[in-house]
């Protein structure tokens, strides 16, 4: 028995046993079952709703039209595209004159249905209809899809080189899987949408459907055991999904809807913090990443130029159509910033969802329905990042994408392997869908060697972990930011005698400048979301930072008069304005900024410990070399290249090893200790390492 017959007969036995359907006469079985499926169908509840019309079909052989269109609605978005053919046929002989936009969904469901050439028939026949009561917006879609099919053909032979595998059944249920994400190469979560009971054995009458995250352990014969997260995760009275990890895997996030409640308006965003070891009780996002009435749901979340970054969608105010991407910056007091939208260049009229940010790539993957493509929701990928990209999205092509609809693309390797979830019936996509989605597994077959080059470095060793250097390496990495050619502008040289206090003073006056320089030529709600960006990055970033740097120096000082030798690893970075030698020079002067705060701290307090060598610190200036390709380098736009989020994000020194070594000897605290080049540290000489090895 198919899901949606399991469904199906759930929903009439509650009916009927409730009293719903019994009143005194046939006319008022009727309208009361019409009335309950058109209350279902508003609230997006289209299995049920399907089940009251197809009794009410069932009970009036001949039909009326409008039951059928809207029974044909009910099915299309059961992904049921057989039984929606036939009912959207039905509403066409029936009534073409008030019902011409059946055509246009006919054509649809029968490309969901492989049936490429006859669609491109009937929408070229809907174009030439003469009715002026169709909808102009599938118009402009139906002019697309002639487009979509054509390419749909070719795509098919000429299929991408890769191998393809749907996921066994101990993760593919009967039902719906959804949301692959992977912990190495060892762990796989998703989330399952199934049929549960108060006593959680299983589908029967009275029972619902709910979505849990389950985890698969993965080993070289493949998945092993498959178990569902515990119910501080995956709490009974909601529906939980879509679960994905921070970079260092302490911070979770996901989607919750109450079981009981329509998805629509009550879907939300979720997070979690990870504290010895275990995953404390979740708490709901507040505004403006979960906003009144709006769907925010599909988080991913990167991490770029030390900043967390959350991809997400939602339906809010503000978008191009839809269901469209967005996403927030989240500072180190854990709220985020005004959501800003992906823009126009990725999301469209129609609807686009279940974003996946490679940040090694820098690209982005998602699945839209509003672009010409082979079925309903295709994959797409985009290089850039924010709200800024190199160029249009591209479609992957057969046979990642097919005539049904196929989400949740996430990948590795630069795209040359991961998982997807798609609708379709088999792995060759020829054949009609069904219902529910499966996983998938990808491999490409491809030449390409990818090498990593990690931003940030791994937590460095502590060979004798004092409380306070334990205190200093989970601070790490410290992210520190400039404004744009400072220290010391126009110069040539690879050190400064400006101290990372004084720069940051400089800075901080910007701050209304770049407000308005961020918000010009914008207008309403756009401004005044580009004016809280800048104002959160102040806040979240430039002075926040500079607090957790203090509180760093302060633990460094323990632990050095504790009498450890203690190594620090920094990394100057720039923003793609100027040449890569000029910017190699200004990554090294941001870094000595840093060495003469060292110098200047409470009076002096680090000089002896470095004229010594017990601090020592490594620089590490890589210029402009992993500046995204998305950040802007043109010098005539300065809105985007000095005064947008995503360059100042680049322009920054971070502190990204601390190593903790046992020593015998504490030096006394005085002011004539002698450098290791000979003579007392001095601001803007010497070499940042202490000692150069």
């Amino acid at each position: 028995m198919s899901d949606l017959v399991a469904m199906k007969r759930v929903v009439l036995f509650f009916l009927f046993w409730s009293g719903l359907l019994l009143p005194a006469s046939f006319a008022q079985v009727d309208a009361t079952l019409l009335a309950q499926a058109r209350s279902w169908e508003e609230s997006s509840d289209w299995a049920s709703a399907a089940a009251c019309y197809e009794h009410y079909l069932s009970e009036h052989p001949s039909g009326e039209t409008d039951a059928c269109w809207h029974y044909a609605h009910c099915l299309r978005m059961l992904y049921e595209y057989r039984q929606a053919e036939s009912m959207y046929l039905r509403v066409w002989r029936q009534d073409s004159i008030h019902y011409p936009d059946a055509l246009f969904h006919l054509a649809m469901v029968r490309k969901n249905n492989a049936g490429y050439d006859e669609a491109e028939r009937l929408f070229a026949r809907y174009l030439l209809m003469d009715n002026m009561s169709r909808d102009t917006m599938l118009l402009q879609r139906a002019k697309m899809e002639v487009r979509a099919c054509a390419w749909a053909r070719e795509s098919l032979r000429h299929p991408e080189p890769c191998s393809l595998e749907r996921l066994p059944k101990k993760v593919n249920s009967p039902y719906s899987e959804s949301n692959p994400r992977t912990e190495g190469d060892s762990l796989l979560y998703f989330t399952s949408l199934q049929p549960v009971t108060q006593s959680g054995q299983g589908a029967s009458l009275g029972g619902y459907y709910a979505s849990r995250i389950y985890a698969a352990r993965i080993t070289s014969d493949g998945i092993r055991t498959v178990h569902t997260l515990p119910a501080r995760i995956n709490h009974p009275k909601y529906h939980n999904g879509n679960i994905c990890f921070n970079a260092d895997r302490t911070r979770l996030y996901m989607t919750r809807s109450p079981v009981e409640k329509s998805a629509a308006g009550n879907t939300e965003i979720w997070t979690a913090e990870l504290v010895d070891g275990k995953w404390q009780k979740p708490y709901r996002l507040e505004e403006p990443v979960n906003m009144p009435g709006t769907v925010s749901t599909q988080p991913c979340v990167v991490e770029e130029g030390g900043v967390e970054v959350l991809y997400f969608v939602s339906n809010r105010e503000g978008g191009a159509g839809g269901l469209d991407m967005w996403y927030a910056l989240r500072g180190e007091d854990g709220q985020f910033s005004s959501a800003v939208n992906l823009g126009r260049t990725v999301n469209t009229y129609g609807n686009e969802m279940t974003p996946f940010y490679d940040a090694l790539s820098h690209k982005l993957y998602f699945s839209s329905d509003g672009y010409p493509g082979m079925g309903g929701y295709d994959v797409y990928v985009v290089e850039g990042g924010l709200n800024q990209w190199a160029s249009a999205p591209k479609n992957l092509g057969f046979p990642f994408n097919s005539p049904a609809n196929d989400v949740y693309f996430v990948c590795s390797d630069n795209g040359g392997r991961g998982y997807f979830a798609s609708n379709r019936r088999s792995e060759t996509a020829l054949t009609d869908a069904v219902c529910c989605n499966d996983l998938y597994y990808f491999e490409k077959n491809t030449d390409t060697v990818i090498v990593r080059t990690d931003t940030v470095r791994p937590p460095q060793p502590v060979a004798r972990a004092t409380e306070s250097s334990r205190k200093a390496l989970s601070m790490l990495p410290l992210t520190l930011y400039f404004h744009n050619d400072e220290p010391d502008p126009k110069c040539e040289s690879d050190t400064t005698s400006s101290d990372y206090h004084s720069t940051l003073a400089l800075y901080l006056a910007l701050r209304s400048k770049y407000m308005d320089a961020y918000s010009e030529g914008l207008h309403g709600a756009d401004a005044d979301s580009a004016r809280e960006q800048i104002r959160r990055f102040f806040a979240d970033s430039l002075e926040h930072g500079y607090r957790r740097l203090r509180a760093f120096f302060a633990l460094l000082r323990e632990d050095l008069e504790s009498g450890s030798r203690v190594s620090l690893i920094i990394e100057g970075h720039a923003s793609p304005l100027h040449s890569d030698q000029y910017n190699m020079h200004l990554s090294s002067r941001r870094i000595y900024s840093l060495w003469n705060s060292l110098l200047e701290y409470e009076g002096g307090v680090f000089v002896p410990y470095i004229a010594s060598g017990q601090l020592r610190m490594e620089r590490d200036p890589k210029g402009r070399r992993q500046a995204k390709p998305y950040v802007s380098d043109n010098p005539h736009d300065q809105r985007n290249s000095v005064y947008s989020v995503a360059a100042a994000l680049e322009r920054r020194i971070q502190i990204v090893g601390y190593v903790s070594e046992p020593g015998d000897v504490v030096p006394a605290a005085n002011s004539g200790a002698h450098h290791p080049s000979g003579g007392t540290p001095q601001k803007g000489q010497g070499t940042p390492r202490g000692q150069v090895e």
